[in-house]
């Protein structure tokens, strides 16, 4: 099995983006300072970009899979860590079944043939 490292950069690139909007998102909503809006929705066109260019490189039904789990993994983290927002355990457990996911879409243990 031989490792895409343009497409893991690509996926990173994607999700370092995301974070950063989702961020500016909840900025924007706790604090209603458009600016937030305006900077989150400029960043935006970059985790755009990013994510199109991950499915041209890596296909749109596991990319995308991954992706999305991740970026959802990453707001739940953020949101219980930085900003105190409420988890709880069942959620908790729905995302520890998306890492399990990630790793069953990814093919790491189990490799496609």
């Amino acid at each position: 099995m031989t490792i895409n490292w343009l497409l893991i950069g690509v996926v990173a690139l994607n999700l370092i983006f995301s974070t950063i909007c989702d961020v500016f998102a909840k900025y924007w909503g706790i604090t209603n300072n458009q600016n937030w809006l305006y900077a989150g929705l400029a960043i935006n066109l970059l985790t755009v970009f990013f994510y199109m260019y991950s499915i041209r490189l890596g296909g749109l039904a596991i990319t995308t899979s991954v992706i999305l789990l991740i970026t959802i993994a990453i707001s739940v983290v953020l949101g219980f860590f930085f900003f105190h927002e409420q988890v709880s355990t069942s959620q908790w457990v729905g995302i520890g079944v998306g890492f399990l996911a990630i790793i069953l879409i990814s093919g790491i243990f189990i490799p496609s043939r």
